[in-house]
């Protein structure tokens, strides 16, 4: 085996249209495998060259437009065995767009997390339904809420009652399927559950940099704030008022 073998390997994911994003996990697998094939003995090969295509494009993310997000925070409608009802699931669409939380940490959450208009994020929810301590280093984090999510947050809890978790029982691909049927019956463009995240970060893009970065945990690498920023009291009522102000114009 040599480095221009794995290369091909690269070269024809990049012909058949795999995204960039896709091309950097598959060239990180292909080195964990040698890496492991090395620690057993089974090799010494080590590769030395191997490299995305340039060609390769990042893959194009949709957000929700202006009239979409004035239909999410207006209509809870969905339909079920062909018979209009309550979307089950609506305050979980709702707060995703509305905090920019990923979607596992939504799952993730509890209301022991929940103060007021904080959230203390401490853990995340993958898809296997296992907890996990987040993405990264800058996943555990505090939450500022706008007025608007706080609302969805106390009418999540009134369908809950006194369970532990804010969206107990709820599987990550059945969230995605409701959320497909919701958007058909709204007449809203698909975008995935994780594309919600970048649809507040779009909205809210006019906050400065730090704040919004700090909102959505980006990984220190890509916070520039992130090293030197510490938290200043009553910073968390300054962003909240400033969420209100950039979501009320959907109301």
């Amino acid at each position: 085996m040599t480095d221009q073998d794995l290369q091909d390997v690269l070269d024809a994911a990049c012909a058949a249209g795999r995204s960039k994003k896709t091309l950097q996990n598959l060239c990180a697998d292909l080195s964990g495998l040698l890496k492991f094939a090395r620690k057993c003995g089974y090799t010494s090969y080590r590769p030395e060259e191997l490299s995305v295509p340039a060609s390769a494009r990042c893959k194009s993310r949709r957000i929700l437009q202006p009239d979409g997000l004035i239909t999410l925070l207006r209509s809870d409608e969905t339909v079920r065995r062909g018979k209009p009802v309550k979307d089950e699931y609506i305050h979980y669409y709702r707060l995703a767009v509305l905090t920019g939380m990923r979607p596992g940490e939504l799952l993730g959450l509890e209301w022991v997390d929940v103060d007021g208009s904080v959230v203390h994020l401490k853990q995340s929810r993958n898809t296997s339904g296992h907890l996990t301590e987040g993405k990264n280093e800058n996943a555990l984090r505090t939450v500022a809420l706008s007025a608007r999510a706080v609302q969805e947050l106390d009418a999540q809890r009134a369908l809950t009652g006194g369970r532990r978790r804010v969206f107990p029982d709820y599987l990550t691909e059945h969230v995605r399927r409701r959320w497909k049927v919701y958007c058909a019956h709204n007449g809203i463009p698909y975008c995935t559950l994780y594309e919600l995240r970048h649809t507040f970060v779009s909205i809210a893009q006019g906050l400065p940099e730090g704040q919004l970065r700090s909102l959505v945990g980006h990984s220190r690498n890509m916070d520039t704030y992130g090293i030197y920023a510490h938290h200043v009291q009553g910073q968390e009522d300054r962003l909240s008022a400033a969420l209100d102000d950039v979501f009320s114009p959907y109301d």
